[in-house]
């Protein structure tokens, strides 16, 4: 009889578990108190689990309710198996409210910036050079792009970019009076190594280092005719802030500096033309921070 009333006890206290696990299922909790809600049941789920342990023990060994254990047996492992995903679910939730609670690593600068250059060629046409030949770039204003992410609290690595401006170059020096050259579609793209001083409240300076490379999309003839210009890479420095309005939204001021040099070829008239050009771009740019 007591082996009887511990077996309908058994049987009773699967009943119920199976019974509130289909009335959770039919009554899913809303989504804002499902973290609660997985941390509550998987509080419990060790417990839990542990009296499982006791009554399939109990189960097994019993001979004359054999066929009935048998079921009961399997209805405790299907149960088991789902206090597990919840215990585990439950976990899942905890770890991810204190990643939600972190400073988010993600970063995106988006602003205005004007890019200068400190243009120097040298010049030969016809494999002669052409003393006191030069070019003239104008700065130009085009849109930037910068996409990091924070290693550390302090260290992140960034990507920089933008919408590509177009260079008009100008002949300078002995050979001004050609005027336009022709114009360049491309500019500096970046990838930056930095250092942020996050531990200030309001104003956060960072400096980096890294590669600038300069791609080359399109060029267009002027006095010089079927103008290419090579794509080129060369070192960069970086120096910026970050004033914080909030945890994810700031605004930024920032200036890099890179040293490139690239060779543009072409013909002036039926004479062949190549120059080795300095070109030293700086862009300074502000906008809008977001960190995600």
């Amino acid at each position: 009889e007591a082996q009887a009333g511990s077996g309908s006890r058994v049987l009773e206290m699967v009943s119920l578990a199976l019974e509130a696990e289909t009335r959770a299922m039919r009554d899913e909790p809303p989504p804002l108190l499902l973290g609660l809600y997985l941390d509550i049941i998987g509080g419990a789920a060790v417990s839990i689990l542990d009296n499982l342990d006791r009554a399939v023990n109990w189960a097994q060994g019993e001979g004359r309710l054999r066929s009935l254990c048998s079921l009961v047996i399997e209805l405790m492992n299907m149960f088991r198996k789902f206090l597990t995903l919840v215990a585990a679910a439950s976990a899942l939730s905890a770890a991810t409210a204190a990643t939600a609670q972190s400073e988010p690593r993600w970063f995106v600068h988006i602003g205005g910036g004007v890019v200068t250059v400190d243009e120097r060629a040298d010049i030969e046409a016809g494999g002669a050079p052409v003393p006191g030949a030069d070019v003239s770039i104008d700065l130009v204003n085009t849109v930037v792009v910068e996409i990091g992410r924070h290693i550390t609290d302090n260290v992140a690595v960034a990507f920089a970019g933008g919408l590509p401006p177009k260079f008009e170059v100008q002949s300078a020096g002995t050979l001004s009076a050609l005027g336009r050259d022709g114009d360049i579609l491309g500019g500096p793209a970046a990838v930056m190594v930095q250092y942020h001083l996050t531990h200030l409240e309001r104003v956060q300076p960072y400096a980096g280092v890294g590669v600038a490379m300069l791609y080359v999309f399109d060029t267009t003839d002027g006095a010089v005719t079927q103008v290419e210009v090579d794509n080129a890479i060369g070192p960069l420095v970086q120096v910026g802030a970050v004033y914080r309005v909030g945890r994810r939204w700031g605004a930024f001021a920032d200036y890099k500096k890179s040293w490139i040099t690239t060779e543009a070829r072409g013909f002036l008239g039926p004479a062949p033309i190549r120059a080795d050009v300095r070109l030293d771009p700086a862009v300074f740019s502000i906008g809008l921070n977001r960190r995600f």
